[in-house]
Order: structure tokens, then sequence, then C-alpha cells
């Protein structure tokens, strides 16, 4: 195996037995051949350990790690202590990738040398596959980019240099929304993008699936965890004034997005302590974000205003749709 792959791809592991053997043949069945898998297994219960092993004694670039069970984004994490490639890549256990994948990402960093690729997906269903991709195959400095798209911060669906990340971590415990942090904080520090008009990642949604999960008081409250973590990366690192209002704009939406949440939750016990939580980081919110950005979201104004208003309006408008 190289030992300086062009491609590190890290995968975490966990009671995936069914959809795993997919998900690492779609990786080795790639033309190109210049990769690392790093598979992560965390603490899984069943056969998936086994199965990781399995494969590693057949395909030398295959790199297994076995840990306690302590999440995705310490599993993520590990694989990012251990990677060695160029780039980066992560790809979730029950998904997989389209042939052809690592050929053209290739093709991309050998012409541009870029920061970051952004390519598109396919959500695969049972009714059917609904494909999200971006409009052309171009490069961009990221300020142009971000001028005219809105920052995307869905973890797979990017390529990052391994060097950007030399500082920068998941936050352990976070099973949601951990991805928004974490590109944000790369998108600070690229200086151009790559996108690709093609769908090269596949998630399968099934009932276990990341997409598909229940909604928990826990996983609403990783909204305005997350942003919490931002408000700590504005104040300590240099952030120019254009990546500062692309954050302010996402840090509104992981607001709203606990809001959005608070709405799918139905045991009372957990949506009193969910609500209960919200002041401490509400103050953050008025502290940390300019007043003229405040006004310019006139819903997260209001939930700051009156909150038990702005869920009432929020919840009639999902019985509307």
């Amino acid at each position: 195996m190289n030992n300086s792959p062009l491609i590190s791809v890290i995968t975490p592991v966990y009671k995936v037995e069914e959809y795993l053997p997919k998900c690492i043949e779609s990786i080795l069945s790639q033309t190109f051949t210049d990769f690392e898998l790093l598979l992560i297994n965390d603490g899984s219960p069943d056969n998936s350990g086994k199965i990781c092993n399995k494969y590693a004694e057949r395909d030398s670039r295959i790199r297994v790690f076995h840990q306690k069970n302590q999440g995705v984004s310490t599993a993520r994490n590990k694989g990012l202590n251990e990677s060695k490639g160029k780039y980066i890549l992560f790809v979730d256990s029950d998904d997989y990738l389209s042939s052809g994948t690592f050929l053209e990402l290739s093709k991309m960093i050998d012409a541009n040398n870029v920061d970051i690729i952004l390519y598109g997906t396919n959500l695969v269903t049972q009714n059917g596959i609904k494909t999200n991709k971006p409009e052309k195959t171009a490069v961009f400095s990221i300020e142009n980019y971000l001028s005219n798209n809105q920052c995307d911060p869905g973890l797979i669906k990017h390529v990052i240099r391994g060097g950007l990340l030399e500082n920068i971590r998941f936050t352990p415990g976070i099973k949601l929304a951990e991805d928004i942090e974490f590109m944000l904080k790369t998108y600070c520090r690229s200086k151009n993008i790559a996108t690709i008009n093609q769908a090269f990642y596949n998630i399968i949604l099934h009932e276990g699936s990341a997409t598909a999960s229940t909604m928990t008081s826990e996983k609403a409250l990783n909204h305005l965890q997350v942003a919490s973590n931002i408000f700590n990366f504005l104040r300590k690192d240099r952030i120019s004034d254009f990546m500062k209002i692309v954050i302010y704009e996402w840090i509104s939406i992981l607001y709203k997005g606990y809001f959005y949440s608070i709405c799918k939750i139905t045991d009372l016990a957990e949506l009193k302590h969910v609500r209960k939580a919200y002041p401490k980081y509400k103050k953050l919110y008025k502290e940390n974000i300019p007043w003229k950005y405040q006004i310019k979201d006139m819903g997260l104004l209001l939930a700051n205003i009156n909150s038990s208003i702005y869920l009432l309006i929020l919840k009639n408008n999902r019985h509307l749709h």
C-alpha cells in the first residue's frame, strides 16, 4: 500500500452488518486505486467488526481500528488522526459510492489542486432516487462561490485537502449537525472550491439510518450546542468579515433547527427539558450576533421575544402542510 495515497476514505462502523459489504465493495471496486480505506469499528455489537477484519485480510489498502462505542464524531476523529492521504473523504457505512468516483476526483485534483471538492448525492428510497448535485463543474474562489451559493455543510458531499484539517476535529458526543461545525471551520481555512456536476454518493434511507432517525431532546439540543461551539470559534480565530456573515446565517439556521426539532418531540418530559435549556443559548445569540443580522431573520427574532408564539406558528404551519 502507498504510504501517502491521494485519498483517505474514513468510514465509521456501527451496527451495519447488512449494509457494510456493499459500502466496502463500492470503494474497493474503484478503478482509481491510489487510496486507503480506514474502517473505524465503534464498538459495534453485531458482526460488523468481523466483516471489517475479513476485508482487511483481503486488501492491504484497508486499515481497521476497533474501539469502545464513543459515537460517530470520535470515530471520525480516530480516522483523521490515522489518515495518511493528501485528501480526505468520509463515507457512512450504510451508504455507497458510484463507480468511477475516485477517477473523476483525481482528475479534478490533478488539474486544479483545489482545497475542497463538492459533488452530488443520490437519496435512494423505496420510492425511487432523488438526485441533488451542483449546477456545473467549475472551480471558484471560496468568496466567489459563497457569494452565489449557500454554504453546503453536508460532510459526505465533500473531499477535503488533508492539510486544512490539521487542527479541525469533530466535537465528541454530538449526534446531529456535527458536520455543520466541522465544515464551516473547513470553509474558513479554504481558498478555493471545485464543484462537480455528478452525483457520486448514494445515501440509503432505511429505518436505522441517520437520515431517518427519530428526533430526541438530545438531538434537538445538539443544534444549540453546535452553535455555541461555533461562537467559541468566532471569538478565538481570525475569520474574514465575509466568512463571519456566512457563519451568522448558519447559526440562525441551527437555532431554527432547534425549534423545528421541538415540533417533532411528542414526549412531554423531553419537551420540557429541551425548552428549559433555551434561555442560556438565547443569551449567547443576542450577545454574539450583530443586531443588523438579527433583524434579517424575523422568525428567529420573534422566537427570541416569545418562543411559545413562534412554536405555535411552526406547529400550525406543519399541520397545514
